[in-house]
């Protein structure tokens, strides 16, 4: 887990963390080269419900071809990749 936050740049592509870091800003530590998923409702209530899921994924993967899913749960972060090879949802439950 070390390296995947605070090492080089990482070979993986999608990474599913439980019981996040969570500093006083409500954010998680990550590198430059990672997009953060929090769960549906994170911003607004952090400090209320503990976010036990999140997803970070690479930056070299194409904006375009993944999306958040919305699930209103503070346990649950998802996303849909979509690719020539169909459509993959990833899930993190904690």
């Amino acid at each position: 887990m070390h390296d995947f936050l605070h090492g080089t740049e990482s070979k993986a592509d999608i990474i599913a963390i439980q019981e996040p870091y969570i500093d006083f800003l409500g954010r998680t530590r990550a590198l430059r080269h990672l997009h953060v998923i929090y769960p549906k409702r994170h911003r607004d209530q952090w400090k209320e419900r503990t976010t036990r899921s999140l997803l970070m994924v690479n930056k070299r993967l194409l904006t375009e071809s993944w999306t958040a899913l919305s699930i209103d749960h503070p346990d649950v972060t998802a996303i849909q990749v979509t690719g020539n090879y169909g459509t993959i949802r990833v899930f993190n439950v904690y």
